[in-house]
């Protein structure tokens, strides 16, 4: 048998040394192993899935993609809200309808809407039949810009009059019924409102007054309170001459 020199034994240094690199890497690897069983549990039990729905909120709430700069556009259907209401459902005459038109503003970028009587007409109906616009007679021009959020509301009142393209001389009143009255914006489709119904009622008859002539019976009493006074203007005359004989007897004769 061999002797093995002193110089051939590994020094005390380097066993110290691969003794420590053997228990580094050994933790290590404990450590994955353990990393990877709790992984695996909590995909079990569910517990690993708590930061999925705040991972998909995040992407659902991107920015927008920023818009090109430019000048506004008109608004369309998908910009805005049209509605109307009428400040009363029935209407006797004189009293003329009144009505609320309101415009909102429901997109993303701003817009421009023609807010005229001729841009945003009121449209008056009964059954088939057109009845009256707002823009028939109007010149006006009324042009707002509108952000989201924005809303606009004008007043409109209609005279019981109807009217047509162009303004002709206006004719005789509405006659008495039911109608219905749509807003929306001129040449935009899909921004017409929901109808409002309302009726128009006639002038009610006046009442008639109770008649100041007397009655027969009340002229007959009238016409004898009447002669009563005559009967005492006579028994009065009667009285008068009276004294008028005893003056005669009073007075001396001639022969004395």
């Amino acid at each position: 048998m061999g002797v093995v020199s002193a110089s051939a034994r590994p020094r005390p240094a380097v066993l110290f040394l691969r003794r420590t690199i053997a228990l580094v890497v050994l933790a290590a690897v404990l450590a994955a192993v353990v990393a990877g069983v709790v992984v695996l549990v909590r995909a079990f039990d569910g517990s690993g899935t708590e930061a999925l729905p705040e991972m998909a909120a995040a992407e659902k709430q991107a920015p927008p993609t920023p818009q090109p700069l430019g000048a506004p556009v008109t608004c369309g259907p998908d910009d805005v809200e049209v509605s109307i209401d009428a400040d009363a459902s029935e209407y006797v005459a004189p009293r003329r309808p009144l009505f609320t038109v309101t415009v909102r503003h429901v997109g993303r970028t701003p817009c421009l809407v023609e807010s005229s009587a001729v841009g945003r007409p009121v449209t008056i109906t009964s059954g088939d039949a057109r009845t009256w616009s707002s823009a028939d007679c109007s010149t006006e021009e009324r042009t707002i810009l509108m952000a989201r959020g924005d809303v606009d509301e004008q007043k409109v009142r209609w005279d019981r009059v109807p009217s047509a393209d162009g303004c002709p001389d206006p004719g005789d009143p509405a006659d008495p019924g039911t109608y219905q009255a749509v807003a929306a914006l001129a040449g935009v489709d899909g921004t017409a409102s929901e109808p409002v119904r309302f009726t128009l009622e006639a002038k009610p008859e006046p009442k008639p007054t109770p008649s100041s002539t007397p009655s027969s019976d009340e002229s007959d009493d009238s016409t004898d309170e009447t002669d009563k006074p005559s009967d005492e203007a006579d028994k009065s005359s009667d009285e008068t001459e009276e004294p008028s004989d005893e003056a005669e007897a009073a007075e001396p004769s001639d022969a004395d």
